[in-house]
């Protein structure tokens, strides 16, 4: 598990696997980000009904009671591989076109953390004239983003910060947008029922896409 999106990728698949129990993951790092916990939160109710979910050593319920009389209640074991990972990518990339006409960051909320991730990424460049990037906080995170410059830096590219909404709720494909790039399994299920094709993958690739106007690789 090395990029945010990775988690998506994992909740994604879990989701569809557990439906409406609650899962408990185990070997997953301490060092965990919170957007990665959020993402992979915002996955698995994507893709399942899946409002609580918990990971050993990590999370506080788990620490103070270390799963002594929980393990007993555990129904399925479920053993995720890299492979598993990499096809739910693929299921995750519904289009091979590599034209893109918006690239969509923050589903859920960007942190202050990956705010300053985006602009270090775009430091200095510009996103192509032809495709649009919009990426999605809350008002407060933006609040404290503009205070480092670093709202200032990621508006400075071209890119759009929007504040306290999300694409997954705005007519985006009554707006023209038929090919969008995201590092959100979220927002890839939304948008996809909305009838964009969408390709899946990390922020960087998305922000890169964003400037070469297209998008690289498979």
């Amino acid at each position: 598990m090395k990029d945010e999106s990775d988690y998506d990728a994992l909740g994604y698949h879990i989701g569809g696997i557990v439906r409406g129990k609650v899962p408990v993951f185990k070997n997953l790092k301490g060092g965990m980000s919170t957007q990665a916990f959020m993402q992979l939160g915002a996955a698995l109710a994507s893709t399942g009904d899946v409002s609580l979910f918990h990971c050993l050593g990590i999370t506080p319920e788990i620490r103070q009671q270390p799963y002594v009389y929980g393990e007993k209640k555990i129904t399925e074991k479920i053993e995720v591989t890299a492979g598993d990972i990499r096809d739910t990518y693929r299921k995750l990339n519904t289009t091979t076109e590599p034209k893109i006409d918006l690239i969509f960051i923050g589903c859920p909320h960007c942190t202050v953390e990956k705010v300053k991730h985006i602009a270090s990424v775009l430091a200095d460049r510009q996103i192509n004239q032809d495709v649009k990037v919009w990426i999605s906080a809350s008002s407060v995170v933006s609040h404290l983003a503009s205070k480092t410059g670093d709202i200032q830096r990621i508006e400075g590219t071209g890119a759009m910060v929007l504040s306290d909404t999300c694409a997954i709720v705005a007519p985006t494909n009554m707006l023209g947008y038929r090919r969008m790039a995201t590092d959100s399994a979220k927002a890839q299920v939304y948008m996809s029922d909305f009838g964009l094709n969408v390709r899946f993958g990390t922020t960087e690739q998305c922000l890169e896409a964003a400037v070469r106007g297209h998008w690289e690789g498979s």
